[in-house]
């Protein structure tokens, strides 16, 4: 029997990923854009959550077109653990760049389930430049941001 040597945990684990929001529904025809292509709007946010824990959400609104008479909105949490006394990545380059990077397929996955059961059939995210997208967010009007402003303060 062999015997592993104790490998020091330097990082973070993704507890649970779950969608606090889902929702399709069909727009009238007088409220369709002229649009041909559907908008798509991104939301992030991050919080603390507990000791060594916090949570990374991604929102997702696709706007409807003429082709396709549905608006759809997902939000997805990603609960991540800070494992070991330090990380090999900061914990504010995580939430903006790696956290989001590892929740994009379960978004994405999430938007194509949602509207696969809807009227107009499934709609699927093309790939995301996560570190294109987040060039565009600011870290510091972010919850978890603000929650560890608060907790210098103090």
């Amino acid at each position: 029997m062999s015997s592993r040597p104790e490998v020091p945990q330097t990082g973070f684990a993704l507890e649970k990923v779950y969608c606090s929001e889902q929702a399709s529904r069909v727009v009238p025809p007088d409220d369709l854009p002229q649009d041909p292509e559907p908008q798509i709007n991104f939301g992030w946010d991050w919080r603390i959550v507990g000791p060594r824990t916090f949570e990374v959400i991604l929102a997702v609104a696709l706007s409807p077109t003429l082709g396709r008479a549905e608006d759809c909105r997902v939000t997805l949490c990603g609960v991540f653990r800070i494992l070991g006394p330090a990380t090999s990545v900061s914990v504010s380059e995580f939430v903006r760049l790696q956290g989001p990077a590892i929740l994009m397929p379960y978004l994405r996955e999430a938007v194509s389930s949602l509207t696969g059961h809807g009227y107009f059939g499934q709609l699927l995210l093309p790939p995301i430049n996560v570190h294109v997208l987040m060039q565009q967010r600011n870290p510091q009007e972010a919850t978890g941001s603000k929650q560890l402003e608060s907790a210098e303060g103090q």
